[in-house]
């Protein structure tokens, strides 16, 4: 899989970092790899696995760096994430029916709050994550 990637700012005079970016691209496209460049500050990124362009705004970057910024000093964030990824993908498999799972995420929001809040440890809510389906042994 190769993907290629650059920044793009079309509303200053070009600068030398976005004339290579721009070479860059017209000498992919000579390896079969097509851009579109249809916003004067964006970010293209171009995953040849995939069919279609993606193009990140400067509000949609603003957006994810606030929230690695918020779950930067959020301890609950990773850990629901983490046992999210894990259980939707037994549901995947159907190792856990979806009705569960609809359930589970919604305690486990409640709960994810709660540990935002400061009411339970960060120790209580992963202990509370790992025995939310029985079925999961423990690694020792």
């Amino acid at each position: 899989m190769m993907s290629f990637s650059c920044f793009l700012n079309f509303s200053r005079t070009p600068s030398i970092n976005s004339l290579t970016a721009l070479g860059a691209a017209f000498k992919a496209s000579r390896y079969g790899l097509h851009f579109s460049f249809s916003s004067a500050n964006a970010v293209l990124s171009r995953d040849t696995s995939d069919s279609s362009d993606h193009i990140l705004l400067d509000k949609e970057i603003a957006a994810l760096e606030n929230y690695k910024a918020k779950i930067a000093d959020n301890k609950a964030i990773p850990i629901y994430n983490k046992y999210y990824k894990r259980y939707s993908a037994r549901v995947k498999v159907r190792q856990i029916k979806e009705a569960d799972f609809k359930k589970w995420k919604y305690q486990a929001m409640s709960k994810r709050d709660e540990c935002t809040d400061g009411i339970i440890t960060p120790e209580k809510f992963t202990e509370r994550m790992e025995n939310s389906f029985p079925n999961r042994k423990p690694k020792s």
